[in-house]
């Protein structure tokens, strides 16, 4: 994720139930030069990937997709978003750096144009 060298590692977490929702809850940790990792991302979506360009930090962007369950088109709608490193939080923010898209499948993202 920050193209340091060391091995970072992307976790996907299917322990949690997410309703009618093809939503994964996705892990990053950051590999230390000292040993160790550290959480950089936390993160709710359908599928993540890594964009080839970096930020001037180094950090590459994520591209995500929500493939969330709409009740009045009675089948999923999938919706794509960007994931950009916040060297203030020194973590992944939300999605297209919305706050309101922190959780997945809201009524404000429902709202969203599909991808």
């Amino acid at each position: 994720m920050d193209q340091d060298g060391h091995p970072d590692v992307l976790v996907r977490d299917f322990t949690g139930a997410y309703g009618h929702h093809d939503i994964v809850h996705f892990l990053g940790y950051a590999a230390c030069s000292t040993g160790g990792y550290v959480k950089v991302l936390d993160s709710f979506a359908t599928s993540v990937e890594m964009i080839d360009e970096a930020s001037a930090l180094g950090w590459r962007d994520m591209s995500i997709t929500r493939d969330c369950f709409d009740d009045s088109m009675q089948g999923v709608v999938s919706r794509r978003y960007r994931l950009t490193w916040h060297e203030s939080s020194g973590a992944y923010g939300p999605p297209d750096n919305d706050p309101d898209l922190t959780q997945y499948c809201t009524l404000k993202e429902m709202t969203l144009p599909p991808a």
